[in-house]
């Protein structure tokens, strides 16, 4: 008995309709070889072919795979024939899908190893030779290429849907399906080593080492891969799983559509309470930084010169007294000769800032002589206005010290409920999913 296969059925169909194996090539887009060695037996057609074929020659996608057409007959043996047939096709149907899918994971490997090529390079480039940047843009060359060949064969390996033929949609389905989720997981591992390879430029920018040591590049990686994966992950979950599943490249069954739609909900109600927290807290230190010392810092205003001559000259003999007793605060550093020197390293006899200077009117008179130490003073602010200078406001370095003291506490303060917030938002999405799961066990 003759062997029923596809491709000499695909023979018997083109010579059944007097087609030369170079016309139903160029149908398909292939040659006249490809289809030869078809009809020999040598290889089967891309699966993404079946439906194509079928359609040519008026056949179902079914009947292709089992290398013969539906009898006709209804008595029990036609039916057990048929059954036997369709057990068969889908047999076929299973090894091309397990070899389709074997030759995307293989050809995935390439992508793998573009990512692995990007984490050397940028180690090379930072560790051997401290050019971070050169680093960065290397391994963000290779990962681009990793990404780019990544879509390329998931794009490929992608199978059309037979709209005549449904009866191994289902399983189309699943297979494509399974190929953009392997695509979405070293997507995932092309972002993490992406922000690995961040603070190698991002910490490193204008100071003299182009690069960061392997315990910091390790450390501060951890600590970007965290927060880049908490991000994605949000993302992914929240809104790109979803548009996925809506476009049909991601298939989820029934029974999970529904739990997905209430981890969804969850995590994105979790995150954009989080969200808003950390925004308000980023927003509070960046208006700290921007306006905090402007605000706290304590300004003297002497309304008249005697009163703004007296506070300079008291303040003056303030600090000579401190340095001669060696009692200054050991953060004050004064400049000399173009170097911030810490006083407690100079001698109070080798230095003595005092410097004589003159208020001067508006017609050009001295108003009044005073002399001060222009190391305490942040700003001195007078009246060009007014015709004798006044008032005059007066921040000394000691109270903007003292304000940058409250402004850093104040940041401190808001870093500290970012971290607390992604911590209880995490933290909270956790205990969700394990109730949920405890649940539906």
């Amino acid at each position: 008995m003759e062997k029923k296969t596809i491709g000499r059925f695909i023979s018997a169909l083109r010579r059944a309709n007097g087609m030369t194996q170079r016309e139903l090539g160029e149908k398909l887009y292939v040659s006249d070889k490809t289809v030869s060695r078809w009809e020999c037996d040598e290889c089967t057609p891309e699966l993404s072919l079946i439906p194509v074929i079928a359609d040519i020659f008026g056949i179902t996608s079914d009947e292709l795979l089992r290398g013969e057409r539906n009898a006709p007959s209804p008595s029990p043996e036609a039916d057990n024939r048929e059954q036997r047939a369709s057990q068969k096709s889908e047999k076929q149907l299973r090894v091309m899908l397990y070899n389709r899918m074997k030759r995307f994971k293989n050809l995935s490997l390439i992508s793998l190893g573009l990512s692995i090529a990007a984490l050397i390079a940028a180690m090379i480039c930072d560790l051997a030779f401290s050019e971070g940047l050169i680093g960065m843009c290397l391994a963000s060359a290779f990962l681009a290429a990793s990404q780019i060949t990544l879509i390329c064969f998931t794009v490929n390996t992608r199978l059309l849907l037979d709209e005549d033929d449904e009866s191994f949609n289902e399983k189309i389905t699943l297979h494509n399906s399974d190929s953009a989720k392997h695509a979405v997981n070293l997507t995932f591992l092309n972002l993490a080593l992406f922000a690995f390879c961040l603070p190698i430029v991002l910490l490193t920018h204008g100071r003299g080492h182009f690069g960061l040591f392997f315990g910091a590049w390790v450390m501060y990686g951890a600590i970007s891969v965290a927060v880049c994966m908490l991000m994605a992950y949000i993302l992914y979950t929240v809104f790109i799983k979803h548009l996925l599943c809506r476009e049909g490249i991601i298939s989820v069954p029934s029974s999970e559509a529904e739990l997905d739609r209430i981890k969804r909900r969850t995590l994105g109600k979790t995150s954009a309470v989080a969200a808003g927290i950390a925004a308000v807290a980023i927003f509070a230190c960046w208006f700290a930084y921007q306006f905090g010392y402007d605000i706290i810092v304590r300004e003297r205003v002497f309304n008249t010169c005697e009163e703004f001559k007296a506070f300079m000259e008291s303040e003056y003999d303030e600090w000579k007294r401190l340095s001669d007793e060696g009692s200054l605060p050991k953060d004050f550093s004064v400049n000399i000769n173009g170097e911030q020197v810490w006083v407690e390293h100079i001698p109070s006899e080798e230095y003595d800032p005092k410097e004589t200077r003159e208020i001067i009117d508006s017609d050009g008179n001295v108003i009044c002589t005073y002399y001060c130490n222009p190391e305490l003073y942040h700003r001195i602010d007078f009246n060009m206005d007014a015709p004798d200078r006044m008032p005059v406001r007066v921040i000394t370095q000691q109270a903007r010290h003292d304000a940058g003291q409250a402004v850093d506490i104040f940041v401190g303060f808001m870093i500290a409920i970012i971290i607390a917030d992604t911590v209880c938002s995490t933290a909270f999405y956790t205990v969700f999913l394990i109730k949920l799961r405890r649940r539906e066990s």
